[in-house]
C-alpha cells in the first residue's frame, strides 16, 4: 500500500507530516495526518517510509476506529506496544480498533467515508485453510456448477457465523454452570459486560476463586490484554478483586 493510493482516493493534502519517532519500522519513517472535508471529526493517519510504503494506517468514523497494518510488520508494531506495556489492539483506553486485513476493504471504506461520508461496517477477512483449501475450493466449485444459485461467499459467512454462535453458546453454558454452583452457596453473580471465553479446564479454578472472595453478591467485569505471551483474560469483581488467565 502506497501513500499515492490514499491520495488518489481521498484527493486531500495532508494537514501535517512529521517524523515518526518510534523505531519499530526502522529509520526514516513519517507520520501523515489527513482530515475529511465533509466532517472535521473524521481523520486518517498513516506511517510510511521515505518511498511512500505504508506500514500502518488508521482512520475514524462514527466513533469507530479502524486499523490496517502491513502483515510483514504486525509483529514489529505489536512488540513496540508490548515494550511500553500497551495493548496494540486499542486506539484509546477501552476503545479497540476494528482491525482490517484486506486492502480492497481499506480502500473502499476510505473512499466512501472521505467522499460520501458513509461507511460499510462489514469487514472483509482472508481465510488461510492450508492444505484443505484446494479440497474445499473443489467441493464448492462443484456445488456452484450444479446449482447456479449457490453463493460461495454467503456459504462461508453462514458457516463462520454458525461456528461462532456454537462457541458462544458453549461458553455461556460453562458460565451458567459456574453461576448455578455459586447460587447453591447463596452467592449471586452479575455480569456487567459480555462474559469472556473460558476453557472447560478453567471452570473449577474460577468457580472456587469466586466462591472464596467472601461476598454474597459479585459484580463481574471482563477485560483482556494482548501481550507477547498471548491474550490475558481478566475477571474483575466488585472493582476490587482480579483473576487472570491466558486463553
Amino acid at each position: 500500500m502506497q501513500i499515492s493510493d490514499i491520495l488518489n482516493i481521498i484527493n486531500i493534502e495532508p494537514i501535517s507530516i512529521e517524523p515518526y519517532l518510534w523505531k519499530n519500522y526502522g529509520n526514516n519513517h513519517f507520520h501523515f495526518d489527513f482530515e475529511s472535508k465533509l466532517d472535521k471529526t473524521v481523520f486518517l493517519t498513516c506511517v510510511a517510509d521515505f518511498k511512500g510504503n505504508i506500514k500502518e494506517l488508521s482512520f475514524s468514523f462514527n466513533e469507530k476506529y479502524y486499523l490496517w497494518v502491513d502483515p510483514e510488520f504486525i509483529q514489529n508494531r505489536n512488540q513496540a506496544y508490548f515494550d511500553q506495556n500497551l495493548d496494540p489492539r486499542f486506539a484509546f483506553e477501552n476503545i479497540k480498533y476494528v482491525e482490517l486485513e484486506v486492502q480492497e476493504d481499506v480502500f473502499n471504506k476510505i473512499n466512501t467515508i472521505f467522499n460520501h461520508n458513509v461507511c460499510d461496517e462489514k469487514i472483509l477477512i482472508s481465510l488461510d485453510l492450508g492444505e484443505d483449501a484446494q479440497k474445499l475450493d473443489d467441493v464448492l466449485t462443484h456445488i456452484k456448477e450444479t446449482d447456479p444459485n449457490f453463493n460461495i461467499d454467503s456459504f462461508v459467512e453462514t458457516a463462520l457465523t454458525t461456528y461462532i454462535n456454537q462457541a458462544q453458546t458453549k461458553n455461556l453454558k460453562i458460565w451458567d454452570d459456574i453461576k448455578s454452583e455459586l447460587n447453591n452457596k447463596n452467592i449471586i453473580i452479575h455480569f456487567k459486560n459480555s462474559p469472556s471465553f473460558i476453557k472447560e479446564e478453567n471452570k473449577n479454578n474460577i468457580s472456587s476463586w469466586l466462591g472464596n472472595l467472601g461476598s454474597n453478591e459479585l459484580f463481574i467485569t471482563f477485560k483482556d490484554k494482548l501481550t507477547q505471551n498471548g491474550i490475558i483474560q481478566y475477571i474483575c469483581v466488585n472493582d476490587q478483586f482480579e483473576f487472570e488467565y491466558i486463553l
